[in-house]
């Protein structure tokens, strides 16, 4: 999954064409715990 920085207030994901939920999932749960500060 990559990331982008767009503008100054967006973030854009690029994920693979083909890719499953579980990874989805994980991608969004590392994400929530950068934004949030969160080491848990």
């Amino acid at each position: 999954m990559l990331s982008k920085e767009t503008h100054e207030t967006v973030i854009r994901f690029a994920p693979p064409l083909t890719i499953t939920r579980e990874l989805i999932d994980r991608a969004v749960g590392v994400f929530r715990k950068v934004a949030t500060g969160s080491s848990s």
